[in-house]
């Protein structure tokens, strides 16, 4: 959304040190990248408990 000619800002300590836009959108891409990929290892994790927890279920509610 910013315009090439536009100021980039990063916080580095207590001051701001002014980056290049490429350089900017790259750390913006892969900071999205790496929470997608954390997202997912979450489901995945989520999803593999939530089929233990069925297969458990079912164990416990079958006759002796």
């Amino acid at each position: 959304m910013l315009d090439e000619e536009s100021a980039v800002h990063k916080l580095v300590g207590p001051i701001l040190m002014k980056v290049e836009l490429d350089e900017a959108k790259a750390n913006v891409n892969k900071r999205l990248e790496f929470i997608e990929s954390e997202i997912k290892k979450l489901d995945n994790f989520i999803a593999d408990k939530q089929s233990l927890q069925t297969e458990l279920g079912d164990e416990v509610r079958q006759p002796i």
